[in-house]
């Protein structure tokens, strides 16, 4: 039981490689006594610090394991958790579809057991999957619902997340003289979090908002920063920063820089 809190210290603290050492080592531990419902426990974090490494595969068989024995012992907060992460896994391999399916189930297993914090991230991952469904009113409603809450709850990441999605709505919707405030303040709610992944995101969110309203020279700034922040970290969302580079010289004409970014990035 100590591995597996340590190992979730590890994830959250920017290290999903040792976080998944040391769990995939308690998931041993706790197998040989028959401590099932720890077990589970485990798997399902280590598919999560799986997922930040970036090996989809891998996160999905873990989770599906871990709700598995969720299912199996009764334990019904940790098969709700493992729905919302499989979600997430899917999320991030682009099946939307998939992902919104495993998120009603997981709404309705929080709902029903009255746990309003995993609830509330359930419905997060919601907003962002009608985002991309293109479901842009839905989503930030929904999003803008969420919000007071979580900042109620003190979660900075979950916060940004949150205000980063309504400024992407608003920007995508061309409300970009709405958006650019929610985006400033999801960098700096990723800033408190000390998520190096999220405020890249962020960054990259601000630099496309700047473009599209014609502030080039603070967008391009906004650029350089993201790829400077895309250097400080492992996970997968460092990737952002190049690709928010990538497009912001095509939007520009400037297809030659573009494709030698593109060349850079490390497949």
């Amino acid at each position: 039981e100590a591995l597996v809190v340590l190992g979730d210290l590890e994830m959250k603290a920017g290290d999903p490689v040792t976080g998944r050492e040391i769990l995939t080592r308690a998931a041993g531990i706790l197998e040989s006594i028959g401590a099932e419902a720890t077990r589970g426990e485990a798997l399902r974090i280590r598919g999560m610090a799986e997922l930040f490494i970036g090996d989809r595969e891998a996160a999905t068989r873990s989770i599906e394991e871990a709700l598995a024995v969720a299912r199996e012992v009764g334990n019904q907060r940790e098969e709700a958790w493992a729905l919302q992460n499989l979600a997430w896994t899917a999320y991030e391999s682009g099946h939307a579809d998939v992902a919104e399916q495993h998120l009603e189930a997981s709404v309705s297993v929080f709902s029903g057991i009255g746990d309003t914090g995993g609830l509330g991230w359930a419905q997060g991952l919601l907003a962002w999957v009608k985002f991309h469904r293109g479901d842009f009113a839905d989503a930030e409603a929904l999003a803008e619902r969420l919000l007071p809450e979580t900042g109620h709850r003190g979660d900075k990441w979950a916060e940004g997340m949150l205000r980063m999605l309504i400024a992407s709505v608003r920007m995508w919707t061309g409300r970009c003289d709405e958006a650019i405030g929610p985006a400033e303040a999801a960098l700096a709610n990723m800033q408190k979090a000390d998520d190096v992944g999220g405020q890249v995101q962020a960054t990259g969110t601000i630099a496309r908002i700047l473009l599209a309203m014609g502030r080039i020279d603070e967008a391009l700034e906004a650029v350089d920063r993201g790829l400077a922040l895309g250097r400080e970290t492992d996970q997968p969302q460092g990737f952002a920063g190049q690709v928010v580079a990538v497009l912001s010289y095509v939007a520009l004409g400037d297809t030659e820089h573009a494709v030698g970014l593109l060349e850079g990035i490390d497949d």
